[in-house]
């Protein structure tokens, strides 16, 4: 994998050696232990003897080789927010910082923590249900590995 940044790679995140594995090319544990290269000399390791006894379809260890996008900030969306009328905007607003909680909120409010894919969902939910039609709209977003 010659896209992904190893540095980024946390230090317990396990790889995949079974390169003989029916899944090994959309799985991006097998794809991150296929793409290391000599500089990286340490690295968690998946057991293989234990791998070639999972069926592939059951794998408890397989994650897609696809990149997702992650928001980042929240500012934006709360100035959509202000387009509703007081009471609604206070309501959605409230509903938002609800669905994080405080600490969360404020995190992702400095742009210290990235909103997931499934909190996006949630937060489109929020606007569906508060009749906005648009999409929401973070601050920046970046396309990266779901490790």
């Amino acid at each position: 994998m010659t896209d992904f940044d190893y540095t980024r790679l946390p230090a317990y995140y396990a790889l995949c050696p079974l390169s003989a594995c029916p899944r090994a090319a959309e799985c991006l544990r097998q794809c991150l232990y296929e793409g290391l290269t000599a500089d990286v000399t340490d690295f968690c390791c998946l057991n293989l003897r234990a791998l070639r006894t999972v069926a592939s379809a059951d794998c408890p260890h397989f994650r897609p080789a696809v990149k997702v996008r992650f928001a980042w900030g929240i500012k934006g969306v709360l100035s959509q927010l202000e387009q509703l009328p007081y009471g609604q905007a206070r309501d959605a607003r409230d509903a938002v910082y609800g669905l994080f909680g405080r600490n969360i909120f404020y995190r992702i409010r400095q742009e210290k923590r990235h909103v997931l894919p499934d909190e996006q969902e949630r937060v489109r939910r929020i606007f569906r249900r508060f009749g906005i039609a648009e999409e929401p709209r973070f601050d920046r977003y970046e396309y990266r590995y779901d490790l």
